[in-house]
């Protein structure tokens, strides 16, 4: 799970990641070979995402759906942690810093 005191954490969707992001809900798509997978996205994970993919961290994020949903900042990002935790475990995302690593590998 991750650690909603330490927010200062920037995550990247992965590059075999596409996001279909509306104020509706919407989707993201995990490209690699044998894992096409469609997971679907409610408004306020869609709205997260799209904090994420701006360059925000995560407390950033977690703040700004706060701020769109008049909740207590605290309660955003408990609620978003497991959304959270699940896409890191699934590699949809991962730390910006761990993606530069790999990108300077190659």
């Amino acid at each position: 799970m991750p650690d909603i005191e330490n927010d200062d954490e920037r995550l990247l969707p992965s590059r075999h990641v596409r996001a279909i992001i509306t104020s509706q809900g919407g989707a993201i798509l995990d490209l690699r070979p044998r894992r096409g997978r469609w997971y679907t996205l409610t408004s306020t994970a869609c709205f997260w995402w799209q904090c994420i993919q701006d360059g925000r961290t995560t407390g950033e994020a977690s703040r700004a759906v706060a701020g769109k949903y008049e909740i207590p900042a605290q309660q955003a990002a408990a609620d978003l942690a497991p959304f959270q935790a699940e896409m890191l475990r699934k590699r949809l995302l991962m730390p910006a810093s761990r993606r530069r690593t790999a990108r300077q590998r190659h």
